[in-house]
């Protein structure tokens, strides 16, 4: 055997013929809090186990009720029996389980609908997610996601992974096979090895303080096309802030379920409203030329708003990446010890920041956060047999007059730009208040990271498709995929209506004819960019945009922070980070020279930008920024991590591990057989000897 860097053992060729190894396996992996672990883990030296086919809730009941010890058991299960208590019930009471294997029905995508004997739902979630981040106004948790489980949030003292269709067929049929052979009282002799060892044994703490352990986090997106409103002289001077008021627009980059690999897509919890989000800026590129704030950029005299485009990276744990970005633009959270020279950009070495233009952002002249939410999923009238595409805008009940005012103007702003489209789209859209009086505000959303650190109120509006509870029953969860009631019609109307809204609070222009000619989202973009992230990131689009952020088979999940340069940034957040910096360069002609990273451009002024065409060097304020939590400080001495006394959050941890982790399934021999086989060999050994001697 020998170690590959896919961190699986790769089998020689006797080993292959042995054993059958899974490859792509979607694994539940650990990860630490400061009070406990969660997820799965298994010995260092593996753990064996008998498949144990269950095939409907009958045989689990009755799996359940025998309660077999004799041998260590693995249930294989079809993957739409996640969305039931079974999980739980076995993890719980059966004595002897060491693993549960998921089967697919195919390798499509459309293994991850939701299923459909199941009416309630199911979330990996709490059912209230994050609610002691809710702001101090909230006065109760409000089960926002009543279909939550909290098994994100529990430990398994076994191995759980998800099997691809291919592979589901032949693990199926071992499985079939033992329960044939225990049903007529013979040995099952189908059986499985999980080797998924983890180095964090306990807390965040100390996993981190042993270095077995990484934050759990990444990079944000932030934009603007705007000129901050200083003069040349003082463009990289940290201490002098735009005098702009904000429009703070936001949306989210990641999801969570129990599986973080392959599985793992957030289809309505969070790309909907990112994909809202990317359109939107799309449709606002066409209007640049109106959007720039000052007459020239030797004036400081603002004309308008300053719109701030942000996409939160691990926004599902915590909220990490929105209150990391608050943290920093406070004044006098973020002071740099070692700036970077000019060739590699106007960024900071320690702390690490690639960029520290966020500085130029005032927060105290923050005058609006508008988020996108879960918009995705459009209410099926069952007597009218029509679709009710209504979007719901959630606000804080509480707040001075100023607020209340504010929020009740951007409301009534959304429900005007929502009846004009659906006049001239002759389809059914509106926008409602989310009026209910059981509500404590707004949902969990990033706009809760501005209202818990801000010393004043800040006006908001989180816009999502439902009323009061989440209408996605499969929120945080691996069925809340592209196959989830997506609705494209809706998102891309909501994508128009935040464009419109976004652009009217900037400029105070509210001429109807005006944005109807001119702001219009881009219906075939969202949909392609809905396949794209939810599908297969290795489209034709990601593939020209930012080549480095393909995949196959993408998950949402976050991953871990690091210290890395922009260069070394992947997935989700280089697609969003190249594709924005095209939509907000300055002049949209205009490129300077092409690129393969950051670092080709940042001597200039310039970020590195995606088009069809491939990379170029663009005049784009576009950044990334670390999504790590703040209850976190890293020493650069030491290169090592450490927990802020009183931490207020439970800060996530992703444990490490070996590189010999996997599956791999074999056929074992009774105890008989082998008593009878180590027999033989003692009796062959003695003739042996018998007739040597």
């Amino acid at each position: 055997l020998h170690c590959t860097s896919a961190n699986k053992w790769v089998a020689d060729r006797l080993d292959e013929d042995i054993y059958f190894w899974l490859s792509n396996e979607a694994k539940c992996i650990r990860l630490s809090t400061i009070h406990n672990r969660t997820g799965c883990a298994t010995f260092n030296d593996g753990m064996h186990a008998q498949l144990r086919y269950v095939d409907n809730t009958t045989t689990g009941l009755q799996l359940l009720h025998a309660n077999p010890s004799k041998y260590p058991v693995a249930i294989v299960m079809p993957l739409s029996f996640l969305a039931t208590n079974l999980l739980n019930a076995f993890a719980q009471n059966l004595s002897a389980i060491n693993g549960i294997i998921f089967l697919q029905d195919s390798d499509s995508d459309e293994s991850l609908k939701p299923p459909t004997f199941l009416s309630d739902g199911y979330s990996s979630d709490s059912t209230s997610p994050v609610h002691y981040l809710r702001p101090a106004s909230h006065a109760f948790p409000y089960a926002w996601n009543p279909t939550g489980t909290d098994n994100n949030l529990r430990e398994y003292p076994f191995a759980m992974v998800v099997v691809s269709g291919t592979q589901s067929a032949r693990i199926k049929q071992w499985a079939q096979i033992n329960e044939a052979n225990l049903a007529r009282g013979q040995f099952a002799s189908q059986w499985v090895e999980f080797t998924y060892p983890m180095y964090a044994r306990n807390d965040t703490q100390r996993c981190l303080g042993r270095d077995n352990c990484l934050p759990v986090g990444g990079y944000s997106v932030w934009s603007t096309f705007q000129e901050y409103g200083v003069n040349a002289s003082q463009a990289h001077d940290e201490h002098v802030q735009s005098s702009s008021r904000l429009i703070v627009a936001t949306a989210q980059l990641d999801s969570a379920c129990l599986f973080h690999q392959n599985v793992c897509r957030g289809g309505n919890a969070n790309m909907a409203g990112l994909v809202g989000w990317l359109a939107a800026i799309e449709a606002l590129s066409h209007v640049r030329h109106l959007l720039h704030a000052y007459d020239n950029e030797t004036t400081a005299t603002p004309q308008h708003n300053q719109i701030v485009f942000a996409a939160f990276q691990g926004e599902s744990f915590e909220l990490v990446g929105s209150r990391k970005f608050v943290h920093d633009l406070q004044n006098g959270s973020f002071e740099c010890d070692e700036r970077m020279n000019v060739g590699t950009g106007y960024g900071c070495w320690q702390p690490y920041a690639s960029s520290m233009d966020f500085k130029k952002l005032n927060f105290s002249q923050i005058d609006a956060v508008v988020e996108l939410s879960q918009i995705g999923m459009a209410h099926h009238d069952e007597q009218t047999q029509k679709l009710d595409r209504t979007i719901y805008a959630h606000y804080e009940r509480n707040g001075n007059p100023t607020m209340r005012a504010r929020n009740a103007d951007m409301i009534e702003f959304a429900q005007w730009i929502a009846g004009n489209i659906s006049t001239e789209q002759s389809m059914g859209y509106e926008v409602q208040a989310a009026n209910s009086s059981a509500l404590p505000g707004t949902p969990p959303s990033s706009y809760w990271s501005f209202l818990n650190a801000a010393s004043r109120e800040i006006p908001g509006i989180v816009f999502s498709d439902h009323a009061e509870a989440y209408r996605n029953r499969f929120y945080h969860s691996v069925f809340d995929s592209y196959y989830n009631s997506l609705n494209v019609e809706q998102i891309c109307m909501t994508a128009t209506m935040y464009a419109r809204l976004l652009y009217g609070l900037a400029l105070d222009d509210r001429n109807a004819t005006r944005m109807a000619r001119l702001i219009n989202a881009d219906c075939l973009l969202v949909e392609q960019l809905l396949e794209c992230l939810l599908l297969d990131r290795s489209c034709d689009l990601v593939s020209h945009v930012a080549p480095s952020a393909r995949d196959a088979s993408p998950s949402q999940y976050t991953g871990v922070y690091q210290i890395i340069e922009d260069d070394d940034i992947d997935g989700v957040s280089k697609f969003v980070f190249r594709f924005v910096a095209n939509l907000t360069r300055k002049t949209a002609s205009t490129t300077f020279g092409t690129c393969s990273s950051n670092l080709d451009c940042a001597g200039k002024g310039y970020v590195c930008g995606g088009t069809s065409h491939g990379q170029f060097c663009m005049d784009s304020k576009t950044y990334f920024h670390s999504a790590v939590d703040t209850n976190l400080e890293f020493d650069y001495d030491s290169k090592r991590w450490s927990v802020r006394d009183n931490a207020s959050t439970l800060v996530f941890a992703e444990s490490m591990w070996n590189k010999n982790i996997g599956t791999r399934f074999y056929e074992k021999e009774s105890e008989q057989t082998q008593f009878v086989m180590f027999g033989s060999g003692i009796l062959m050994l003695a003739l042996n000897m018998l007739l040597t001697w």
